[in-house]
């Protein structure tokens, strides 16, 4: 039996519609919202979630990258011990 292509089209297109969110997010404007302290929840809130995460401890430190990308634009937020603590990349 043939698998119904409008199902599998449609459910293709909403999978993408997140990633393409959080592009859109991207932005200087968002970016200045963001200050030291801040914690990961309500960076989300404001860039949406992250392309990638990467996570260490050292020492009883917990550091935490939040990579954001939207074309050229790379954008690596650090948060130590669960708290906003630099911005590094292109924006």
């Amino acid at each position: 039996m043939p698998t119904p292509i409008l199902p599998l089209s449609l459910t293709l297109l909403l999978s993408l519609i997140p990633s393409a969110c959080t592009s859109n997010r991207l932005t200087n404007e968002n970016l200045s919202q963001l200050t030291p302290g801040m914690s990961e929840k309500q960076i989300t809130q404001i860039l949406g979630k992250p392309h990638h995460t990467e996570i260490s401890e050292t020492l009883g430190i917990r550091s935490t990258a939040l990579i954001y990308q939207a074309g050229e634009r790379q954008v690596k937020i650090i948060l130590i011990n669960d708290k906003l603590f630099s911005k590094q990349g292109t924006f």
